[in-house]
């Protein structure tokens, strides 16, 4: 069965909601991860950074990568 003009706007309207709802979510996820300094882009790659718990600082790891840098390792 054929849907009424005012069905065919609600279905519309419904539809307009559904993009507000998740322009909403994925401005406030970039907010979320804007404020995280252990996620940034690179190259238009998105990167996050984890840290096992009880492994080393990353202080520590920064330390040590360069040290290897600097070694040619």
């Amino acid at each position: 069965m054929a849907k009424t003009k005012i069905e065919k706007i609600a279905s519309i309207e419904e539809e307009i909601k559904q993009l507000e709802n998740k322009k909403k979510r994925l401005i406030q996820e970039q907010k979320e991860q804007e404020r995280n300094p252990y996620c940034f882009s690179v190259g238009g790659v998105g990167v996050k950074i984890e840290f096992a718990e009880g492994g080393p600082s990353l202080q520590e790891t920064l330390t040590a990568f360069l040290i290897r840098q600097k070694s040619g390792l």
